[in-house]
């Protein structure tokens, strides 16, 4: 939007403004879903291998939530792995070698919902030898299920996007 009465039209100046600040706020916007999906994979890492001897591996989180995820332990595993999967998602291209931006193919996306798949079934598998843990079968299924429907909003907001860029068929404005 440039700066003048309603109805003004912007000319190329304030549109580059518009197009460098927009650029700006993607990138920031990239970095801190960069660092919030560093920060939930370190947690996940954290949280799953580290030995629970006196099952207080909560206690580095405030009481009432660490007193909820004791109670809603399934819950927790969903939500935690569905929010690191949607986190991965979320990550865009920067400009790789093709010069291309943006969402990455839908094949990469696979790779990366096969790649969380694995870890959070690798993750329950190692806690067979971390004392005082245990693994489950449930919360494999429960993480799975968490990366799956994290999936799946993610493809739907990149669908939506696409389709509110996309100039309908036949439209010629």
């Amino acid at each position: 939007m440039g700066l003048g009465p309603p109805g003004h039209r912007a000319g190329p100046a304030c549109e580059v403004g518009n197009a460098g600040e927009e650029s700006l706020f993607q990138t920031m916007r990239q970095f801190a879903i960069k660092t919030a999906f560093v920060i939930a994979l370190a947690s996940a890492l954290y949280f799953a291998l580290l030995p629970n001897d006196h099952r207080d591996l909560l206690r580095i989180l405030p009481a009432p939530i660490r007193n909820w995820c004791g109670m809603n332990d399934d819950l927790s595993n969903f939500l935690f792995f569905g929010t690191l999967a949607f986190l991965s998602f979320r990550l865009r291209r920067s400009g790789d070698a093709s010069g291309e931006e943006g969402p990455w193919p839908v094949r990469i996306q696979i790779v990366r919902l096969a790649a969380l798949l694995g870890l959070a079934a690798a993750l329950e598998i190692a806690q067979i030898w971390i004392p005082g843990r245990f693994s489950s079968l449930r919360d494999v299924w429960m993480c799975w299920g968490g990366i799956l429907v994290a999936w799946i909003i993610s493809m739907g907001v990149d669908l939506s996007r696409r389709l509110d860029t996309d100039p309908a068929p036949g439209d010629l404005s």
